[in-house]
């Protein structure tokens, strides 16, 4: 879920979530979920989508499940419509 949640950040914002010059910084920012901002022109819905996803707690990022039962986008999509 969390791939997930950087694939929907990128697509959205054309540049990826996470990044950095070297290796150790940038898997610093991922352990701590320090993303880049996201920008407020992204509907609410993705917004709070991405940061469900993209929590540094797996026990509480948002399940497959979550995500087809909040985000009426998602599940629009999932189902074909």
């Amino acid at each position: 879920m969390w791939a997930l949640g950087c694939v929907v950040f990128e697509m959205l914002h054309r540049r990826p979530a996470f990044a950095a010059e070297e290796r150790f910084e940038l898997e610093n920012l991922i352990r701590r979920a320090k993303h880049a901002p996201i920008d407020k022109r992204v509907p609410a819905d993705a917004r709070e989508l991405i940061k469900g996803l993209l929590d540094a707690q797996p026990q509480r990022r948002l399940t497959a499940r979550q995500v087809l039962d909040e985000s009426s986008w998602v599940a629009a999509g999932a189902s074909g419509g």
